[in-house]
């Protein structure tokens, strides 16, 4: 990242036109709050996502209110690589970790790391920075942590590990989602997934249980 340039301002070209928008990390993570706002009517949310990446007023009010979708699409899609409209749902994975339970560990984590604190840096630190160093945070840090135990699995117990199963299954308690959105969203995928297994198996059963 410190070979390029790292503003968070970037220039779309949609439509013929060369738009200026603010990609900053804080940005992107209150979209993804106004999409999850069930408040919100679905136009309702464009029109604010819209008005969180584009700055200047008089692009704004020019922007017909049913382009202003397609544009943060294409603009996901092409500057993020990050696809709005997939629902697809069909790879979904259990989180390891969310931006708002681990808030607190993101940014300690920084300050732990990089020296960085996060307040300071609204409005300035790029999304794909964001994330690059996100993912790149030591296995020290409160958040590297978090994720490693709610991934780690647990042994099956025998005479020489009971007190590192004991250990483990303590770690993944403390690191746990504790939210109730996220707890209902890791049994909904949980729940998908068991579905899919008892299909699976009902459907090797017609098979007469032949491969």
């Amino acid at each position: 990242m410190f070979w390029r340039d790292a503003s968070p301002i970037k220039t779309f070209q949609w439509r013929g036109y060369q738009i200026p928008v603010n990609l900053s990390y804080d940005r992107v993570l209150t979209m993804f709050d106004v999409f999850e706002d069930n408040d919100l009517r679905p136009h309702e949310q464009w029109e604010i996502a819209f008005e969180l990446f584009v700055d200047d007023e008089e692009i704004v009010n020019a922007f017909d209110t049913n382009d202003k979708a397609p544009f943060l699409i294409d603009m996901f899609k092409e500057l993020l690589r990050i696809d709005l409209t997939d629902e697809s749902g069909e790879d979904e994975q259990i989180p390891s970790f969310d931006f708002h339970e681990d808030a607190s560990r993101i940014f300690s984590s920084f300050l732990f790391d990089y020296n960085m604190n996060l307040y300071e840096q609204q409005g300035k630190l790029s999304w794909s920075d964001f994330i690059e160093l996100l993912f790149n945070l030591s296995d020290d840090t409160q958040f590297s942590q978090a994720v490693s135990y709610r991934l780690a699995s647990i042994p099956k117990k025998d005479k020489y590990n009971e007190d590192e199963v004991k250990r483990i299954r303590a770690m993944k308690e403390k690191y746990a989602f504790k939210s109730e959105r996220m707890v209902k969203r890791v049994e909904e995928i949980k729940g998908k997934a068991l579905l899919r297994k008892m299909q699976e198996h009902t459907n090797f059963i017609k098979k007469g249980g032949k491969e």
